[in-house]
């Protein structure tokens, strides 16, 4: 029964009041733990080889597209490998795990 209902009696009146606030808080909790699960999933996420969430299938041996060469994550993203400057391109061979098609594209461009 909602409060909105309950008028005969102020006893009547707050037991309906307080067992609405029971399951407004329930719902509230349970949204809540929604919320942390969502976020704990998306923290989980960020850890493992993938840059973020939001471009999920990108891994960091594969920082390129080779088809059509540009960037996909950093901060050159959208721009083509080719525009990028050497000390970038120095570095990500370096520190990243380029897989060997990433690396053969670099190669065939002359760009290491």
């Amino acid at each position: 029964m909602k409060a909105s209902e309950c008028t005969n009696h102020h006893k009547d009146f707050c037991d309906c009041m307080k067992a609405h606030l029971r399951e407004v808080r329930k719902k509230q909790r349970n949204r809540e733990k929604a919320y942390r699960l969502r976020k704990s999933e998306l923290r989980k996420n960020n850890n493992t080889n993938y840059v973020n969430s939001y471009n999920s299938g990108i891994k960091k041996s594969q920082p390129f597209r080779i088809s059509d060469g540009r960037m996909v994550i950093g901060k050159y993203k959208f721009q083509l490998v080719e525009e990028l400057p050497k000390d970038y391109i120095d570095w990500m061979v370096r520190e990243m795990d380029l897989n060997s098609s990433s690396l053969s594209y670099l190669r065939s461009k002359n760009l290491i």
